[in-house]
């Protein structure tokens, strides 16, 4: 028998990774693993992960620091100030729930083996947090695993440029888990080596497993289906020849959305122009700190062909939405250059072709040409996008590009990548 805990210091309905790790450990063996499901409650987990019915969620009671967030947005000395407050609340927290969670015994008088697997980032307090509950035999773990979606202190460097901070931050990422965890997952080969080199371990104690969708992405809608998403969800006009183009993003630094505004109003002055008339829907959804400053920005614009709309929807919307749609657009540049943009695997996963902006590691997943486009400028981005939706050839293009994904992508799912990989560890 196995106990199981999932960690997540982020919004468990929005750590898509994380749930997919919850439901792959609670159906490996429904009888003997318990898997306990623990983050932030900000928004409800898919049906699958909340009716499986041995996972328990655990809301983290963030209610105790989240009154921090807004002093430390003030200023870069308030969040000197309050950051510390912040970690410690989040420190002393954290360590009554999880040492209740970890140490509680879902099987009753029964031995079971604990093991947990924590997402990284955020790193603070996390690491340090579950070194310290190991050293003080608050916690006896029998395996500990981080996933490693990136780097903390490299999205930390979006914001903060004091270069004390962001070298405590590096410290407190790496130091504490050289000798305490017992492997490590990762999303990408650029990221596992140069894990290893930071760390100093070998290459067998880090597993690449890259991000695949569930089934839940990518199956057909029927047409009422479809007309329901776009008239009741979307507003949208379906008597128009339209195309639908969707980004998702997470508002945040690590994300120019300008790129894309500057590529509408460009789209908007070709669409001028062409006639019969064809009108671009461009569905945004998300949330995130930026989003208030990019929603006046979008407010300004003067546009008739082109339309923009943001949404935060629901998993079964959002899944919808991405077989429903034409293009899909990904400006997630990573703060490391080492990490993959989930919200890809996602469309790909929906069969949709995408353009997105260019990194060192993008091209693991992205194969320009044949599953979508890699763009490094407005210009480029206008440019696949005019290809793809407005030329004669776009069609027969982006039909290309479905078949590839069918063919390359979307025949290797979540499962099949999670069995190969996790599950033998």
């Amino acid at each position: 028998k196995k106990h199981f805990v999932v960690f997540v210091l982020g919004d468990m309905g929005h750590s898509p990774r994380m749930q997919y790790h919850s439901l792959s450990l609670a159906r490996m063996n429904p009888e003997n693993h318990h898997v306990d499901f623990v983050g932030l409650y900000d928004s409800d987990p898919h049906d699958q992960v909340m009716k499986q019915k041995n996972i328990k969620i655990n809301p983290l009671a963030s209610k105790w620091w989240n009154w921090v967030n807004y002093l430390m947005r003030l200023h870069f000395t308030m969040f000197l100030l309050f950051a510390p407050v912040k970690v410690l609340l989040q420190f002393l927290i954290m360590t009554i729930q999880l040492c209740y969670i970890i140490n509680r015994n879902p099987f009753g008088n029964s031995s079971c083996k604990k093991v947990l697997l924590t997402q990284n980032p955020p790193a603070i307090p996390n690491l340090f947090l579950f070194w310290i509950l190991q050293k003080l035999h608050l916690i006896k773990l029998d395996e500990y695993i981080i996933d490693w979606h990136n780097y903390g202190f490299s999205i930390l460097a979006l914001t903060r440029k004091n270069k004390h901070l962001i070298n405590f931050a590096t410290f407190l990422e790496f130091n504490f888990v050289k000798n305490c965890a017992t492997h490590h997952l990762c999303v990408s080969e650029h990221l596992k080596k140069d894990l290893c080199q930071r760390l100093g371990i070998s290459e067998s104690k880090v597993t690449v497993m890259y991000d695949r969708p569930p089934e839940m992405f990518g199956s057909n809608l029927s047409d009422s289906e479809r007309n329901t998403l776009f008239k009741d969800v979307l507003s949208i006009d379906t008597s128009r020849n339209f195309k639908l183009v969707v980004s998702s993003t997470s508002w945040t630094e690590d994300e120019d959305f300008s790129i894309l505004l500057s590529s509408i109003m460009e789209l908007e002055k070709k669409l001028e122009s062409i006639s019969p008339s064809i009108y671009l829907e461009f569905i945004i959804t998300g949330k995130g700190p930026q989003k208030e400053y990019y929603l006046k920005k979008i407010a300004s614009l003067n546009l008739k062909y082109c339309r923009v709309q943001t949404y935060f929807l629901s998993y079964a919307d959002y899944s919808k939405l991405l077989a429903s749609s034409d293009v899909g657009v990904c400006l997630h540049y990573s703060s490391s250059g080492l990490d993959l943009p989930m919200k890809v695997v996602d469309m790909f996963g929906s069969g949709l072709p995408v353009c997105a902006i260019k990194y060192l590691t993008l091209p693991e997943l992205v194969k320009h040409d044949e599953n979508g486009y890699i763009f490094d400028s407005s210009t480029n981005l206008t440019k696949y996008l005019e290809e793809l939706l407005i030329s004669p050839e776009g069609s027969s293009k982006l039909k290309s590009m479905r078949n590839h994904l069918k063919q390359n992508f979307q025949s290797h799912r979540w499962n099949d990548e999670w069995n190969s990989k996790v599950a033998p560890l």
